[in-house]
Order: structure tokens, then sequence, then C-alpha cells
């Protein structure tokens, strides 16, 4: 019998605070309650099987070498997701995607959490490209 996948199971005193950027609920936690590991654990809303998307694609991302984050599965007091361990710097803050679109897209709502009709292909590239430019 091959192995099982492994599932981190969090436990309720490593839970920290809720991240409310986004539309999935989640929270970070220090795996055994080890300052230096962050994670997000990052709940999966029912059949639609993000917790093993993300997964996949971080496994794929990285079989292809190209720079990801860490993803496991995870459950917390019996609710499946995933874990998202922390890729930051103590002096690096994240820029999200949404924020790099609307610096780029007039009239793109960053706030805006479904729906977002400028959230395509097209535009992601566009905005990565002006970034690039603004770094170089």
């Amino acid at each position: 019998m091959p192995n099982p996948v492994p599932i981190i199971e969090i436990k309720p005193e490593w839970r920290g605070r809720i991240e409310t950027l986004g539309s999935k609920s989640k929270f970070w936690f220090r795996k055994d309650n080890n300052p230096d590991d962050l994670w997000l654990f990052k709940i999966s809303r029912p059949d639609t099987g993000e917790h093993w998307a993300e997964k996949v694609a971080s496994e794929i991302a990285g079989l292809l070498e190209l720079p990801t984050h860490i993803v496991e599965f995870a459950r917390f007091e019996g609710i499946i997701g995933c874990a998202v361990r922390s890729f930051l710097e103590s002096n690096e803050s994240l820029i999200h995607g949404n924020e790099v679109l609307a610096g780029v897209i007039p009239d793109y709502d960053k706030d805006k959490q479904r729906g977002q009709a400028d959230h395509n292909f097209a535009n992601i590239v566009s905005a990565l490209e002006s970034a690039l430019r603004l770094h170089h």
C-alpha cells in the first residue's frame, strides 16, 4: 500500500490571527508554536478541491524549478484545507496581485472579491510587465 499523503494536524494552541484579505476563510499559525515557522491555513470551500489544486500547482512549479511556496494538506478541528508556509523574510512585505493590477489597470477595484471582470490573463501579463519595468 502506498504511503498516505501527510496532513498537518493544526493544534488549537498554534492558531494565530485571522487573515481577512481575500474571499476564503483563513488564519495564520505557527507549527509546533515555533516562532520561525509561520503558515497560513486556508479553509477549502466544500466541493471545490481548492486544497489539492493549490498543492498540485505548487508541486508542478517545483518540478519545473520555478520559485514557489510550500503547500501541505492540513486539517483544523476536522476542517480540511491547505497550509501555505510563509516565504517572506522578516524585513519583507507581500504585495498582492490585486494591488499590482489596481496600479496598472484603470478602474480596477482591488477590494472587489468576486466577479472582477478585469482580472483576466491579458491584464495580469500587462501588470507583471509593468511591475518588471519599474524594478529594472
